[in-house]
């Protein structure tokens, strides 16, 4: 019989999320990238999560969850618009998350949803019906086959001096290759 072995080695990351999980000073991993589209956005406009965190409630099962309609929301996520893909990003102690905007479960917009840590996941909350979104793949913690696509995002120094977020695709999005100037 084989021993089991407990290291804290870190679980295996996918591609998409590898970003914003590799430390800062080591080399990051995006061989599944096709490119990489410089969202228009710079990092200090991207409000950090965790400044603003949430009011919570704990459930029935002793799940901690966010109170509805909390007076004083801030929007902490940031919507832009690359290639007709609307997606939101998010900072959360310092990792910025990249998200397809749209909840693939009833289209609420991710954007205007909570940063919750649910068991060592971070998640963003849908806004419409509250079920949370990994960020860092996408999938639907609470059981369901639901899943939205994520995105590898990194802040790149600009020549001026500031940091503009790119944001990687692993795809060309069909409207890549529409020409709307004629």
């Amino acid at each position: 019989m084989m021993a089991t072995s407990t290291s804290t080695r870190p679980r295996p990351l996918d591609a998409w999320t590898q970003i914003a999980y590799e430390p800062a000073n080591k080399k990051k991993d995006v061989s599944d990238v096709l490119f990489w589209v410089d969202s228009g956005v710079p990092e200090d406009e991207v409000l950090e999560a965790s400044d603003h965190l949430p009011q919570y409630e704990f459930t029935v099962t002793g799940r901690r969850r966010v109170k509805g309609n909390c007076a004083g929301k801030v929007k902490v996520g940031r919507r832009v618009e690359l290639y007709g893909r609307p997606i939101a990003i998010f900072k959360y102690y310092d990792q910025l998350y990249a998200i397809d905007n749209k909840c693939p479960h009833q289209g609420g917009s991710l954007e205007l949803g909570d940063i919750e840590d649910i068991d060592g996941q971070v998640c963003v909350s849908c806004p419409r019906h509250h079920w949370p979104f990994s960020l860092e793949d996408g999938k639907c913690i609470i059981g369901v086959k639901y899943r939205a696509q994520t995105y590898p995002i990194e802040a790149r120094q600009q020549p001026d001096g500031s940091k503009s977020l790119y944001i990687g695709f692993p795809f060309m999005p069909e409207s890549f290759f529409e020409d709307n100037d004629f």
